[in-house]
């Protein structure tokens, strides 16, 4: 039987094939908004080739370059409309949008590097303000600059645009104005750049050995490979395209004297119903809004398991939910608690498990409470000094314990409860919260039908008789249903009402065996009377 062999190692074996004594692997992005999971996809993609290589006892490391150098192209909507008089100017010499931090481009790379930290993510940072003021670019410039002719052909070749008769490969930044998006580059001289500025009506001239000024992005990103000895780069699908910057770039690169790194192109993460993220449009789900509500492993593990190039859909809602759910699955096949059907399916499932962790990889399974239920209990054990010994308690009852739980399991509950009830607070839909009656109106008992009450009752008499698994009370509701005569939606929606006033919520049978048992025994008969 052919076992498939996981993504990261497939590129990590390629790569080592090259003969490449060092492995380098290089990320990176514009830090213009908030860095959601679908920029994040990059970075956990190099760090999953990175561990692969590493496994392998090969010598790599991981680079992340933020552009901070780049100029703000436009006044985005999270931002106040002061902000239009810094378009064109460089990201690291704009104020901070919210006063917090040292600059505009700071104040969304900190929660981004604050995450990384979390999800076991070291790279070596590189800002490119710094590249360019240090002089790591000055010859790559003047070689950009001397061979400018041979650049605008590979452009106007490979992209099919005919390039402005102006046109330089390089971004003078106006010492009057800071601009770097309104002046047009007259000559080279040395190392000085005489330029004109549009926005000024002036003419000067830069040193740029100083970092005044920057090369074009599709001048910019060959330059880097050469400087950092890149070999290896993942890309969002647009930049690896024919005509795209990836296209380009590995033809520049043999101006500058080097190579095209190993290209690994990426799909975009989507956010359900509302297309492809972008911070631009407000369309975004940062990797800090997602270590507040899930473990961090579930955030690598939603790029891992997935091979590059196919899309990843995610909503906050129940996809959440469904990943969380399926790690957890995968946790247990790993160590052998649960069996897939598909043995390739399951070889590949453990790869992905094991290069999801964050440090190293448990030498045993540690009890997880199903994120599902931690979303009911949350609403159900209000007293926070006694939560997590009731949940203990509920997890004995239900069949999750069967020993008392370690410290390591108390804290990984603990935790769980903890993501969970922010999840119900910011993102749970309608249906995922409730709030417990304390009293049974009169009028909601005069709603239920004969057969629903009958079907209370009998529901009541199982709970009675025995303790359930969730599983199993499910199938239960079923049977119940049939021999009341109605459908099992007309049970569980008089139980709903009969609990929280509504007609519907979280799934039954989690949430009946969350309630304390007297309590919904009671009710129940209270009902069905």
């Amino acid at each position: 039987m052919h076992i498939p062999i996981h993504w990261a190692d497939k590129i990590a074996e390629e790569l080592i094939a090259t003969g490449a004594q060092i492995h380098v692997i290089a990320t990176g992005i514009t830090p213009s908004g908030p860095v959601h999971i679908g920029n994040m996809r990059e970075v956990l993609t190099a760090d999953a080739i990175l561990r692969a290589l590493k496994d392998k006892r090969a010598h790599a490391k991981l680079l992340y370059i933020a552009d901070d150098y780049d100029p703000l192209r436009r006044k985005y909507p999270f931002l106040p409309e002061k902000f239009s008089q810094y378009i064109g100017k460089p990201l690291v010499e704009i104020p901070c949008p919210e006063n917090c931090c040292q600059n505009y481009a700071q104040h969304f790379l900190k929660p981004f590097f604050e995450s990384l930290d979390r999800l076991g993510i070291h790279p070596e940072i590189h800002l490119s303000s710094e590249a360019y003021r240090s002089g790591k670019y000055t010859k790559l410039i003047k070689l950009a600059l001397t061979h400018k002719d041979e650049i605008k052909k590979i452009l106007e070749e490979k992209t099919g645009r005919k390039m402005p008769e102006d046109w330089a490969p390089f971004n003078v930044r106006c010492e009057k104005c800071g601009r770097l998006n309104t002046t047009f580059v007259k000559k080279l001289e040395n190392n000085k750049v005489h330029y004109f500025c549009k926005a000024c009506n002036i003419e000067g001239k830069v040193d740029i050995t100083k970092g005044n000024g920057k090369l074009p992005w599709r001048i910019d990103w060959p330059a880097r490979w050469v400087i950092f000895g890149v070999t290896c780069e993942p890309m969002g699908k647009d930049h690896a395209v024919a005509g795209g910057s990836y296209d380009t770039g590995k033809e520049i690169v043999k101006l500058f004297g080097g190579q095209a790194p190993y290209p690994v192109p990426y799909e975009w993460i989507y956010f359900k119903g509302k297309g492809a993220m972008k911070s631009s449009k407000g369309i975004a789900f940062t990797g800090a809004q997602w270590l507040q509500v899930a473990p961090p492993e579930t955030l690598r593990y939603l790029v891992i398991r997935t091979k590059p190039l196919k899309h990843i859909e995610f909503d906050p809602q129940f996809g959440l939910i469904d990943i969380i759910d399926q790690y957890d699955r995968t946790e247990r096949i790993y160590f052998g608690k649960e069996i897939s059907e598909i043995r390739e399916e399951a070889e590949e499932m453990k790869r992905s498990y094991e290069l999801s962790q964050i440090k190293e990889i448990p030498r045993q399974l540690i009890l997880a409470l199903p994120y599902k239920f931690a979303s009911i209990l949350v609403q159900v054990l209000l007293d926070k000094q006694t939560q997590l010994q009731k949940t203990v308690e509920i997890l004995r009852r239900t069949g999750h314990l069967t020993e008392s739980p370690t410290d390591v399991e108390l804290k990984k509950t603990k935790e769980r409860l903890e993501l969970a009830e922010k999840w119900i607070n910011w993102y749970a839909p309608e249906g995922m919260k409730f709030k417990l009656l304390e009293t049974l109106p009169e009028n909601i008992i005069s709603q239920l039908t004969a057969e629903q009450k009958q079907s209370l009752k009998e529901l009541k008499q199982s709970l009675q008789a025995k303790d359930w698994t969730p599983v199993d009370l499910h199938n239960e509701f079923y049977r119940i249903a049939t021999e009341a005569k109605i459908k099992p939606q007309q049970l569980f929606e008089a139980a709903y009402q009969v609990l929280t006033g509504k007609k519907f919520g979280p799934r039954l049978g989690w949430f009946l065996l969350s309630l304390d048992k007297p309590w919904i025994l009671k009710r129940l008969e209270e009902a069905a009377s």
